[in-house]
């Protein structure tokens, strides 16, 4: 089918887990989504999956109690691994020790590269919109507006092997992009104040 990567759900058996994770791995597709609960982190990591999406599946690293060591450890041999998190604050404001703010910025203090997800087509998610609540939830979990921003740009251009045709604005890029009417490293909300949107080339004014 020619797909960019392969989504788990946490309703994945063991078995069909590692399974896929194999045959991910002959495809040479990255394995990215929620851990199934029969499934450590740890073991996730092991089977090379790429992306780890709004903690679920986290509690099994805290067995005996939330500890910052643990996730930072965790964190730290997820970037050495190359893989990448993506906390989902506005889906996934929940976590059994501890909170996903907690969790994103322990994740900061590390290299592990985060990206912007939303999560939609759930239940109070829309396409866009979200995004932007997305983004000012990174920054409320202490990323700065920039490090916001690239969490939704080039970092998962990076993921996706996308990064020399998308992914920051430079000559000969794909020249897809939005225009703001004020500046997001002063202030991420300004992400909203869109003047005009650029899809390959062609400029897509606001309608007054």
């Amino acid at each position: 089918m020619d797909v960019d990567f392969v989504n788990v759900s946490a309703g994945v058996s063991r078995d069909a887990y590692f399974a896929l994770a194999e045959e991910a791995r002959h495809e040479r597709k990255p394995v990215a989504g929620e851990i199934p609960g029969t499934v450590t982190p740890w073991e996730a990591l092991q089977a090379r999956q790429s992306s780890f999406e709004h903690y679920v599946g986290f509690a099994s690293l805290f067995k005996e109690g939330y500890s910052d060591t643990l996730a930072l450890q965790f964190f730290a041999a997820a970037a050495e691994a190359g893989a990448r998190v993506t906390p989902m604050l506005v889906a996934s404001k929940r976590t059994p020790e501890t909170s996903a703010y907690q969790l994103t910025r322990l994740a900061k203090r590390t290299a592990v590269e985060l990206l912007a997800g939303t999560d939609t087509g759930q239940s109070g998610t829309t396409v866009g919109e979200t995004l932007h609540d997305e983004l000012q939830e990174l920054v409320s979990a202490g990323l700065t507006p920039a490090e916001a921003l690239q969490s939704a740009t080039i970092a998962p251009a990076r993921f996706l092997g996308w990064d020399q045709a998308m992914g920051t604005i430079e000559v000969r890029k794909v020249a897809d992009l939005v225009m703001l009417e004020a500046n997001p490293l002063e202030d991420i909300r300004n992400t909203r104040k869109i003047a005009a949107v650029v899809v390959r080339g062609k400029v897509h004014r606001q309608s007054k």
